[in-house]
């Protein structure tokens, strides 16, 4: 083999290993996984159960009974209040507060707790609304409260699947 040869075996060594090095920084510098920073939940589904809230963990519920009991109340036209908290994918708490004086349903959404609400974007609002309403669907019961004040007409939607988790 002629010094010529080896001379363009060396380059070309040295252009491959350029071009790996520059590719691989630019993958490492670009496409890394950062995990975001662990958070402590300051209002863990234990923590909710514990305080008789109904909770909604990704279709797995506790303490659902106290829907059906809010629900007889409303019937019946007796006062009666109840907090749902249900866990995002993520794990953080939106509320819905449904406090029922009798006549009307002051519905009361938080979502302060979702750190992916985005920042300015968490929701804290409240409606008066006539009545709850349940409607048949495919693969369970939906709940929603109609004849709301302003915009908030059906905000409060709660699904409970035919073959509820627990």
């Amino acid at each position: 083999m002629s010094k010529k040869r080896v001379y363009m075996y060396l380059f070309l060594v040295l252009i491959l290993t350029v071009i790996f090095a520059v590719t691989w920084t630019y993958y490492v510098k670009y496409n890394t996984i950062v995990e975001p920073p662990m958070r402590e939940n300051p209002y863990p589904p234990d923590k909710a159960k514990e305080a008789g809230d109904v909770v909604n963990v990704h279709g797995r519920f506790t303490n659902l009974e106290k829907f059906t009991a809010f629900l007889e109340h409303v019937d019946k036209h007796k006062p009666d209040q109840i907090k749902i908290t249900s866990y995002t994918i993520e794990g953080d708490p939106v509320f819905d507060e449904l406090d029922y004086d009798g006549q009307t349903i002051k519905h009361r959404y938080d979502n302060s707790m979702d750190h992916y609400a985005g920042t300015g974007n968490a929701k804290e609002n409240t409606a008066t609304c006539q009545g709850i309403v349940a409607r048949e669907a495919e693969q369970g019961k939906e709940y929603f409260l109609t004849g709301c004040d302003g915009e908030r007409e059906e905000r409060f939607f709660f699904f409970i699947p035919n073959e509820t988790r627990r």
